[in-house]
This record gives structure tokens, sequence and C-alpha cells, in this order.
């Protein structure tokens, strides 16, 4: 039996290490309070006990239509009987950052044959690329996803594949990637097509038939799902479709209402990724991934048109813009290369890269500091503070290097200075932001606190009435409400029926027009009689305001947010 090459995954060390570290700095939600995540649990929960949730109109409509074609939604409810599902959730981010952050080393190595360049790639990947691009494609996974937290890896992984030429294999992972996320596949798919128009020539009929069956036959569980979903939300109307979608997916599919600071941080990402293309990369190469670059452009110009100035349905329920989430994976390498062509023991160009990689990496905005200064005067400081301990380090290990048995290398640097880097930061925070049962930094979460305390003191029927600005109360309460703005995101994959309902509903909890916040302040703005009126029409017991608005009802408990009401059964 031969023996095995330590030294050919030698790679994965490293990888380990930037998962903790990514794990633990960029901290972890089980769901996510400004995206529409959490609307995926409820109906897993929903299938794994069916006497839950029958007064939700979004579970029925999700049960009606068929619309969770994901294999991962029958696995989940499995599993949720089973286990604990919020540890098995944060393992599986966990297995996914891994994959992931190996996926973009790789990666990163077939493009420029640069392990340097791929552990830099890797150590970019942070919740700070949310904030690069647009679309809301979420291309960093801190919280629980039914389908991403599969389909990300594999389409990572898919692409290693394809710019190593090894087609039928790329197209293998793209068909299981289908089974978890078809949406995101779609995108994939579309960018191997544009890059087929451009290099016809490479491919032989035989490899294109390889091709076909080996994405077709892994796909075909949830090829079949989607006929059966389709057939179920055929017939749209356009007026209350439009009107659900801008009220809760401006931000993924309509770019007319997408704030400037947004554009300008987009922009200034994008032209960086170009100028690192042209000026690191080598023509060739450049070309192949302009072409992938190329489809993104086209999807969010399609996105844009037929959405924003002639509206087709079809288009908008794309939700083109996310495929953003391909080229900022491509652009990781080429700036990844680009940082480490720069780097070299100077203080100008280590100042460079050092302010780059924090910048990039969301060190000035979102990261908490090693010492309590106000924030402009620590952000002063850690420009000036992460150089010095850069060449501090590097003097201390130049002198360790001239021991017997010690080899320096630049990675030991690098290591050495995120380790001392992470610990200060994470001393100051109080540990990382890791939500987990509803605790963060050793604090409960007044949200899913006062959804303990409704499942506690409540039956499964009982319906409740929140504020439609929140989201994801059936989490921890495992109670139906009458809706808020996640649930009618749904409605751009669902029927008339929900759709109609939903709006019903949030026209009586005072959201009746589109604008900024329209939802929480017409919340704010309901008297005592027109939510007893809201709650007489349908039913609800129970009634939650977040402080300091409040009604005259009955209150059986609150906490430092939120209040829960009763309503009186006589009212």
């Amino acid at each position: 039996m031969a023996p095995i090459n330590t030294r050919k995954y030698f790679f994965l060390l490293p990888i380990v290490l930037l998962t903790v570290h990514a794990f633990f700095m960029n901290g972890y939600h089980y769901v996510h309070r400004e995206l529409t995540v959490g609307t995926y649990l409820v109906p897993i929960v929903a299938k794994a006990d069916p006497s839950l949730f029958k007064n939700s109109i979004f579970v029925q409509g999700v049960n009606r239509t068929h619309v969770r074609l994901s294999l991962s939604y029958d696995i989940f409810s499995f599993i949720l009987k089973h286990a604990d599902f919020e540890t098995f959730a944060m393992i599986l981010v966990i297995i996914s950052l891994f994959f992931i952050l190996a996926g973009i080393f790789v990666l990163t190595k077939v493009l420029f044959g640069s392990s340097a360049a791929g552990y830099a790639a890797a150590l970019l990947y942070s919740t700070e690329l949310n904030a690069w691009t647009l679309g809301s494609p979420s291309p960093y996974l801190n919280f629980f996803h039914y389908g991403l937290n599969f389909s990300y890896p594999l389409i990572i992984w898919s692409l290693v594949f394809f710019f190593q030429k090894r087609y039928p294999p790329a197209l293998l992972l793209a068909g299981i990637s289908w089974n978890f996320h078809p949406m995101c596949t779609v995108f994939l798919l579309f960018a191997y097509f544009t890059y087929w128009m451009f290099h016809w020539k490479e491919f032989r009929f035989k490899t294109l038939l390889n091709c076909f069956f080996t994405f077709i036959i892994p796909a075909l569980p949830v090829l079949l799902r989607t006929s059966n979903y389709l057939s179920n939300t055929s017939q749209l109307d356009y007026s209350i479709f439009m009107t659900c979608a801008l009220w809760t997916a401006w931000f993924t599919c309509f770019p007319s209402t997408w704030p400037l600071p947004w554009l300008v941080r987009s922009g200034l990402f994008f032209s960086f990724f170009m100028i690192t293309l042209y000026y690191a990369v080598e023509r060739n190469l450049r070309n192949k991934i302009l072409t992938f670059t190329l489809a993104v452009a086209i999807m969010c110009f399609l996105g844009t048109i037929f959405a924003d100035y002639y509206p087709l349905l079809q288009i908008i329920k794309l939700s083109l813009w996310r495929s953003t989430f391909l080229y900022i994976i491509l652009a990781l390498p080429c700036i990844g290369y680009f940082l480490t062509k720069m780097y070299v023991p100077s203080v100008p160009r280590l100042l460079f890269v050092i302010t780059i990689v924090m910048l990039l990496t969301g060190y000035y905005t979102y990261y908490t500091y090693p010492i309590k200064f106000g924030q402009g005067d620590m952000r002063i400081f850690l420009l000036f503070c992460v150089p010095a301990i850069f060449f501090l380090v590097h003097k201390i290990l130049n002198r360790l290097s001239h021991l017997e048995y010690i080899t320096y290398s630049p990675l030991i640097l690098v290591v050495v200075c995120i380790i001392l880097l992470d610990i200060g930061m994470l001393y100051n925070k109080g540990g990382p932001a890791i939500y987990y049962h509803g605790r963060v930094l050793n604090e409960i979460d007044p949200w899913a606190d006062i959804q303990m305390f409704a499942q506690k003191h409540s039956k499964k029927d009982d319906l409740f009435i929140i504020p439609p600005y929140m989201n994801d109360f059936g989490i921890y309460s495992q109670r139906a409400t009458l809706g808020d703005w996640a649930e009618g995101s749904n409605a751009f994959y669902l029927d008339n029926q929900f759709a109609c309902e939903w709006l019903s509903r949030m026209s009586d909890l005072g959201w009746r027009k589109l604008h900024l916040h329209g939802e929480e302040e017409g919340y704010q703005n309901l008297t005592t009689g027109e939510i007893l009126m809201a709650a007489k029409r349908y039913g609800a017991k129970y009634i939650i305001t977040q402080k300091p608005k409040t009604f005259e009802l009955k209150k059986i408990y609150d906490n430092k947010l939120f209040i829960l009401y009763e309503v009186a059964e006589n009212y």
C-alpha cells in the first residue's frame, strides 16, 4: 500500500484555521432579521409536526403550491424530529463554510497557481461581501439557509472543475446543486452557456452530450417537482404580484429603489476588481473571467429592464440580480492574487495591502476593535497598529528563524498576526457573536425571549398579531401570526390566494402604501380600537408591540423591547 502524501493535503490545515477565523469573527445567526431566510424554517417545522401552524396562511400556501422544491426540505423535516435542529444547523453552516473556503482556495490556485493567493482570497470571504454587492445574493452565509448551505459549495467546486476543463464533473455538481437551490443553479448554467457561446470550438459534441446527462440525471428529482409547482402557480394577478414584490423584495429585484450608497459601494468594489483583473491577470485567463462577468452583467441588465421598465413576472421571480454571487466568487481570486503580488516587507506596500484587506473584510466597519476608544480614533489607531504588529512579528520570526529547526515563511507571519488581531477584537467584544437558542454574547435576544414565553403560555392554534416589520416569530414560539413582511416576500412564488389574503391583513395592520419603513409607521400609528378590530376579524388572541408603542390592553409579559398583550374573550 502506497504511503499517503501528507504534503498534498497540507493546505487543509490553513483552511481549517481560516474556517475558525471566519466563523468566530463574522458571527453566526440561526436566522437573520433583515433577510427572509427564517421563512424556510416554519414550513419545515410544520411538515415535521402537522399539528402546528394550522392557522398560518403562509404555511398553508406553501403546502398548497408545493413551492419547497429543495430536497433539503424533506431531509430537514426528518432531522428535526430526531435531533436538536439549531445545533444541526450550526454544524451544517460550519461544514458549508469549510468547503466554500476550500473551494475558493483551490479555484484561486487553479486560476493563478499560487497557494498564497488562495489563502488571501479565502481570507477575504467575509460578511462584508454582502455590502460590496447588489441584489442581496448573501455571498457570505453566516446564517442557516435550507438550500444555499449546500448549493454554494457545490457551485464553487463546479467552477473549479470547469476552469480545469473537466466539464462533465462540473455539470454533475451543478446537477446536484439544482436539487438544493434551482435558482442559483440557473445563474451558473447561464454563465456556462455564455462561456460556450464564446468558446464553442473547445467543446466536442461528445463532451456536450456527457455534460447534458451528467447534469440531468442528478437533477431529475427536483426537475420533476418543478413541473408540479409550476402548474399550481401558473396564474398570478399582475397588480397584486407587483404590489407584494415592491413592498417586500425591492432590495433584491428593483434597482430603481436602491439607495445611492449601495450603488457607490458596489461600484467601488467592481472597479477594484476590474483594476486587479487588468493589472495582475494574463490576457487569456482575463478573457475567460470576463466572459463569466459578462454573463452576470447580462442577467443583471435583464433583471433591471424587465423589473423597472417593462415588468415581466417570470423574470422578476428569477431575481436575476442575485447572480452577482458568481462574479463575487470570481473576484476574490483575482483580488487575492493582486494583493500577493503587491505584498513585500516594505512600509508603503504593506500598509496598502493591509488597508485593502481590512476594508474589504469589514474590520473598519463591522468588527469590534481591540481598545475601546471613540470609533473614529480607533480606526486611525488600527491603521497604524496593524502594520506595526506585522513588522514586530516579522522581526521576531526573523530572529527565531536563525535557530535550529525553526523555518520562517510569510504564511506564518500572516497566521500569527491574524490570531493576535482576532484575540484582541473578540476580547473587546466579549466573545464571538454566535446566536444559539435565542442567546448571543451571553444575553437573551428580546425577540426570542418573547417568542419562548408565547410558546409556553399559549395553545398550538392560538393566533398572534406581531409588528409586520418584524419576522421569524414562529421560530421559537411555534405559533402562527397574521403575517409579516418576510412572509409576504414569498408571494413571489405562491399563488393569488395567499397574496390577496396577505395584502388584506397588512392593510388591517396599518401597512397601506409603499414607502421606506411604511410597515413600521403604519403599525405604530394604529389605535387600540383598530388593532382590536383586526384581532376580532381574524380571531387573534395575542398582540405584540415594540416599545415605546403600547395598546390599552391586558399586558401579560414584557421585556426591554417588546410587550405581549392578551385579547379579552369579551372584547
